[in-house]
């Protein structure tokens, strides 16, 4: 995948062929507030599967800034195949 944006402190995007991912960060509304990444697929043409989101929460701001600088091409093309692969055994179970 290559990152097509960085929205510096907000959100990256990566794109691989038919497929993007976004990871844009959140916080919850609880008290004390928790933390997010969430991870989006608008679509993945080849499994006919759309508005796939994955959200990670975290105690504390500092790690999840941590973690989401750490999101390079490569974790993202890893991300992407391995939700593919979860999306396939899930739906072989459904057969």
């Amino acid at each position: 995948m290559k990152a097509a944006e960085d929205n510096g402190d907000f959100s990256k995007i990566f794109r691989s062929g038919e497929i993007e991912l976004y990871v844009g960060k959140a916080v919850g509304d609880e008290t004390p507030p928790m933390h997010y990444l969430i991870f989006s697929i608008p679509s993945i043409p080849e499994l006919n599967a759309q508005n796939i989101q994955f959200p990670m929460s975290f105690d504390l701001i500092e790690m999840r800034d941590e973690f989401f600088n750490s999101i390079d091409e490569e974790g993202a093309e890893r991300f992407v195949k391995n939700m593919i692969q979860e999306i396939k055994n899930r739906n072989e179970g459904l057969n």
